[in-house]
């Protein structure tokens, strides 16, 4: 059986993904909201973090560099996982 995934949002009438917050990028990825503003802070060794923007004081994420994220961390085996990828 094959499972379709949907992106985090319909695109906008110019066309674009909308922009998530801490709160949606966080459940776009299955992760927890502490942990995406601790690698925002923190970063991570090789800066293996997503990539955010921020407009003012509004912190957001591009659905696109989320997913570019996530395939950047694929791995078959945790002995072929480089956290410095």
């Amino acid at each position: 059986m094959q499972t379709h995934v949907t992106s985090a949002a319909p695109a906008t009438p110019h066309g674009r993904r909308p922009l998530l917050t801490t709160t949606e990028a966080a459940t776009y990825c299955g992760l927890a909201k502490n942990t995406l503003e601790k690698m925002r802070l923190y970063g991570r060794k090789g800066d293996n973090s997503p990539r955010f923007i921020k407009l003012g004081t509004a912190v957001r994420y591009h659905p696109d560099d989320l997913d570019a994220w996530i395939d950047r961390n694929r791995a078959i085996t945790t002995s072929e996982y480089d956290p410095t990828n």
